[in-house]
C-alpha cells in the first residue's frame, strides 16, 4: 500500500549496543495514511514488570491522513506495548478524537509518558488546532481531555508539535498571530491537576516577535525547562530555539539558541529536544562541506543559567538532501536524529534514524540519575528521607571510612546543615 507507513524500533542495551526490535504497522492501515508521521515512546530501564502491563514500554504512532468513516484525513494514533516476556511489540489501541472531523489531521504530533498520551490535531476546527489527552485506565485507553488555547483563533495550528513530561504538556501553534505580527507562532503549556482536569499554565512567545517566524514548529519539555523552535520558511531565516524555565507555575525566557554559523534556509529550529542541561536542535537543510541540504543537528550545554554551543552532529555518511535533523530527540546522552530522505541500499528516500552518543562518559542506556537527598532511592525527597537523616543525627565520619549517606553536604557530620540540604531538594 503506497504511503501506508510503518514505524521501526531499536533498543539500546546497557552494554552500549543497539538492537533492532522490528517494526510495527497499523492493523487497519490503508494507502496514504502516512502512519509514522510522528512517534513517541515511553520506556523504563527494566522494561516493565511482567505481571503489570501498565508498566510496560509503549510506543505511540501518528497517522495524520488516516480516513475514518465519512471523514477523510481525520487522522488517528496507534499505541503498541512491549511484552517483556517475548520482547514483541503488540498493538494495544487505536486513538481517535471524540469529535473527529474531516481534515483535522489528528496525529500530526504525538507523545506518551507512562500511562498518559497526548495527540495533536493541528487542523481541527478551521485550523485552530487542539490537543487531546488519553490515559490508560483498567487496561483501556480513554480520552481524558481536549485542550484548546485560551485565545485560539482560526489558522493558529495548535498541535503541529507536542511534548509531554510528567503532568505538563506543551503544544506548538506555529501560525498564531502576536498582535499585528502575523504567523509569529506561540507555544502553550498545560498542567494536569488531576485526571481529567487540565489548565492552561502559560503561553510562550519570543521576546521580539517576527512575522512568519513560525515559533512553535518544534517543542520539547523536561522538568522545569522547555525549548521552542522556529522555522522561518517564508522569510528564509536561519532559525532559532528559545529556552524557557519554570519557577512554580511561572515560565520565563532563559536563553535564545542560535546556530554557530547562521545561514538562510538552514531551518535550524524545525526540530528540538531537551534532556537535563542538554538541548539538541535540528537544522535539516544545512549544507555540509558543499553537500546541499545534508543537514546537521547541534547540541547546546547549560552551565548555571548560561547556554553554549557544545558540538555539531553530522551524518556518518555524506548525502545530499538527506535532511539529517528533520526530527530529533534526546534522553540523557543519547540523541536520535532522523534523516527523512536518506537513501538506504538503493531505496531512494527510505529514511533512517541515527543514534549518537554526545557524551561518551554518560552514554549507558539506563544510567541511574541519583536525586540529591533521596536517601531511600524511591525517586522522591520527602519525610522518609528526613527520618533517615534524623536516625543518623550526630554521626560522624572521616576518610578512609566510607561517607555517611545522610551527610548530604559532605562535611563529616550529620546535623542541621544536612536538613537544610534536604529541604532545599524537597519534592514532597
Amino acid at each position: 500500500m503506497t504511503n501506508a507507513g510503518a514505524a521501526r524500533i531499536w533498543r539500546r542495551t546497557p552494554e552500549g549496543t543497539t538492537n533492532s526490535e522490528g517494526e510495527v504497522i497499523a492493523p487497519d492501515g490503508a494507502a496514504n495514511d502516512e502512519f509514522g508521521i510522528s512517534v513517541g515512546v515511553s520506556a523504563m530501564c527494566d522494561l516493565g514488570d511482567p505481571a503489570d502491563s501498565a508498566t510496560w514500554p509503549r510506543l505511540i504512532v501518528g497517522a495524520w491522513t488516516a480516513d475514518l468513516p465519512s471523514k477523510v484525513d481525520a487522522g488517528a494514533a496507534y499505541i503498541f506495548r512491549r511484552d517483556p516476556s517475548t520482547a514483541i511489540w503488540v498493538f494495544e489501541a487505536k486513538l481517535t478524537a471524540s469529535d473527529s472531523a474531516t481534515n483535522s489531521q489528528f496525529g500530526r504530533s504525538v507523545a506518551i509518558e507512562g500511562t498518559l498520551a497526548v495527540v495533536g490535531a493541528w487542523k481541527h476546527s478551521a485550523d485552530r488546532g487542539a490537543l487531546y489527552t488519553y490515559r490508560l485506565e483498567a487496561g483501556n485507553w480513554v480520552q481524558e481531555s481536549k485542550l484548546l488555547a485560551g485565545d485560539g483563533a482560526i489558522g493558529d495550528g495548535l498541535g503541529v508539535s507536542v511534548a509531554i513530561d510528567g503532568d505538563r504538556v506543551i503544544g506548538g501553534a506555529w501560525a498564531d498571530d502576536t498582535g499585528a505580527t502575523g504567523n509569529h507562532g506561540s507555544a502553550y503549556v498545560f498542567r494536569r491537576n488531576a485526571p481529567g482536569s487540565w489548565t492552561q499554565e502559560a503561553k510562550l512567545v519570543a521576546a521580539t516577535p517576527t512575522a512568519s517566524e513560525e515559533f512553535g514548529r518544534g517543542v520539547a519539555i523536561d522538568g522545569a525547562t522547555a525549548v521552542v523552535g522556529t522555522w522561518p520558511f517564508w522569510i528564509d531565516g536561519a532559525g532559532a530555539a528559545y529556552v524557557f524555565v519554570r519557577s512554580g507555575t511561572v515560565w520565563t525566557p532563559q536563553a535564545t539558541l542560535l546556530p554557530p554559523s547562521p545561514s538562510p534556509s538552514d531551518y535550524f529550529g524545525f526540530s528540538v529536544g531537551i534532556s537535563g542541561d542538554v538541548a539538541i536542535i535540528g537544522a535539516w537543510a544545512d549544507d555540509v562541506n558543499g553537500i546541499t541540504n545534508q543537514g546537521t543537528a547541534h547540541a547546546y550545554l547549560r552551565n548555571g543559567t548560561a547556554w553554549a554551543h557544545w558540538t555539531e552532529l553530522t551524518r556518518p555518511t555524506p548525502q545530499a538532501s538527506a535532511y539529517f535533523g528533520f526530527s530529533v530527540a534526546i534522553d540523557g546522552a543519547i540523541a536520535a536524529i532522523g534523516s527523512r530522505l536518506d537513501d538506504i541500499d538503493g531505496v531512494v528516500n527510505a529514511g533512517s534514524v541515527t543514534l549518537v552518543c554526545i557524551d561518551t562518559e554518560t552514554c549507558m542506556n539506563c544510567e541511574p540519575k541519583p536525586v540529591l537527598g533521596d536517601l531511600n532511592g524511591d525517586g522522591f525527597v520527602n519525610g522518609a528521607d528526613l527520618a533517615i537523616v534524623l536516625g543518623a543525627w550526630g554521626q560522624t565520619w572521616q576518610p578512609p571510612a566510607p561517607p555517611l549517606p545522610a551527610d548530604l553536604n559532605g562535611d563529616g557530620i550529620v546535623d542541621g546543615a544536612d536538613i537544610a540540604v534536604l529541604l532545599g531538594a524537597w519534592t514532597g
